[in-house]
């Protein structure tokens, strides 16, 4: 069952959330933070990748809603102190190097730091910048974790916008090597725009370079942020397929409330949470082979609904 909370909130708005406390959690006691949203439930923030943040209980602080997951689990972004998505900002260069990527090309990369000294890999391909130069201008394209994901004003082309709900059919042109040294499939379309696909999700697809498909356009078109979902090669929207059950896993959501979720497998080593309205012993049983409904695909990922 999705979370109750999921319903109030949309994917890339901000909204208040006050600090209340901090908690730690098996199995490694991990530190997580807190929040109260306007809306009364509670969510948690791990607290590690934000220890610049100045983050205390008691504290307002905006978050963007960045994810939901097809279980309804919310994944909050906290406003950065010093950078925020769209602006320009000079990074100094700390260093350049190569990397061979999984298409067997030769890619070059710069090493950049942040206010913190963090460094932060970008693709350098394209950057008419002098050897000796100590800075790169780059637009934040997205904060992520408090990760900087940046392209540099030179490679920084405006990616055409699509219909979201719309197919589209591209070429894959390459592979690239992006910031965090993610890969990313460059797909074109009949014009030789160029839009990009995180290749990870995709590894079981059986692209290649020179490969065609159609893919949905699912979101506001964006760097650094899922925006197209290629055809899946064995499962579409709408589909009834057998799966098979792995078991049950229980959490605690936002309100308190224990949540059980229906796991099944299909047989090629991924695994599916399942929106089953009662989960029963018979249902459950490691094994039991069970019809589920695809709802949504997302990231590769298969959202089902037991028939």
């Amino acid at each position: 069952m999705r979370s109750y909370s999921a319903f109030f909130f949309e994917e890339g708005q901000v909204y208040p959330f006050t600090i209340t406390g901090q908690v730690e959690l098996p199995p490694d006691k991990e530190c997580f933070l807190i929040l109260s949203s306007p809306f009364n439930s509670r969510h948690l923030l791990k607290k590690h990748p934000f220890e610049t943040y100045n983050l205390e209980v008691g504290k307002t602080v905006l978050c963007c809603i960045d994810k939901i997951n097809c279980s309804g689990k919310i994944f909050l972004e906290p406003e950065h102190p010093m950078y925020k998505e769209g602006e320009v900002y000079d990074f100094p260069i700390v260093r350049r190097f190569s990397l061979v990527n999984s298409a067997g090309n030769t890619e070059h990369l710069m090493v950049l730091t942040d206010w913190l000294q963090q460094e932060i890999v970008t693709n350098a391909e394209g950057n008419a910048v002098d050897t000796n130069a100590a800075n790169l201008t780059c637009r934040v394209e997205r904060i992520k974790k408090g990760k900087l994901f940046l392209t540099s004003v030179n490679q920084n082309q405006p990616l055409p916008q699509l219909m979201v709900g719309e197919r589209y059919s591209f070429s894959v042109k390459e592979i690239v090597t992006l910031s965090d040294q993610q890969e990313y499939f460059v797909l074109t379309d009949d014009a030789q725009n160029k839009h990009y696909l995180r290749s990870k999700f995709y590894s079981d697809y059986g692209f290649g370079i020179g490969s065609r498909l159609w893919c949905l356009a699912t979101g506001p078109v964006q760097h650094f942020r899922h925006y197209l979902e290629p055809e899946h090669p064995r499962y579409a929207i709408g589909g009834s397929y057998d799966f098979i059950v792995s078991g049950v896993e229980t959490h605690v959501n936002e309100f308190g409330n224990e949540i059980s979720h229906l796991i099944v497998n299909d047989g090629f080593e991924k695994e599916y949470f399942v929106d089953c309205a009662h989960i029963t012993p018979q249902n459950s049983e490691t094994g039991t082979v069970i019809r589920c409904r695809v709802t949504d695909i997302k990231m590769s990922r298969l959202k089902l609904k037991a028939c």
